[in-house]
């Protein structure tokens, strides 16, 4: 299928792909994937003057077959890549490799020391899946003992407020599966 690949296309994201990119991200988190309610700010985000977000479009003989969204610090010294989605019906082709290629390169050439950093749904990949997507990246798996997580209140329950008016776990053992509630808390891996 890697012949496929020779029309495939890399441009930028507009207003005007919006219906075909949320198509593509119908599967994604059980069906509660963030990406279409960020849509349109990030394209807007995108169309500003010196922006710092950029989001593309994977066109496969003219079709969108995938999107993804690359947000830079403001000195251009990290990078994060968002949403990275590829249409069911193109899985399996090579499609994710190229995006992660093209992400490399166009990261690099504007600071070939830029770093990226990773978004807290890429651990909610497997050990092995998360470590083969940081090396394609160029990177190296750390492993951190302790995540710190920013989640709306409506989404949580079990949990206490401090003096400081920091939100607490009760039960740190089980953290995340504590403090979220359905559907989210189905979106776990057995293994996290």
């Amino acid at each position: 299928n890697n012949e496929s690949l020779l029309d495939i296309q890399i441009v930028k994201a507009s207003l005007e792909n919006e219906i075909d990119v949320i198509r593509a991200s119908e599967d994604v988190y059980a069906g509660l994937d963030y990406l279409p309610s960020l849509y349109k700010t990030w394209i807007e985000e995108g169309d500003i003057e010196d922006p710092r977000r950029f989001n593309f479009v994977v066109l496969l003989d003219s079709e969108v077959a995938g999107f993804f969204s690359l947000l830079f610090s403001q000195d251009q010294g990290k990078f994060l890549s968002s949403a990275q989605r590829v249409a069911k019906n193109h899985r399996s082709k090579g499609i994710g490799k190229k995006i992660t290629e093209f992400t490399a390169n166009f990261a690099r050439s504007g600071n070939k020391d830029v770093e990226q950093l990773i978004s807290f749904t890429d651990a909610w990949l497997g050990d092995e899946s998360l470590e083969k997507k940081i090396k394609n990246e160029g990177g190296a798996l750390v492993h951190l003992s302790c995540p710190l997580l920013n989640f709306q209140p409506k989404f949580v329950q079990n949990l206490t407020v401090c003096q400081t008016k920091l939100e607490i776990a009760k039960d740190n053992e089980n953290f995340l599966q504590s403090i979220l509630t359905a559907p989210w808390s189905s979106l776990l891996p057995n293994s996290f």
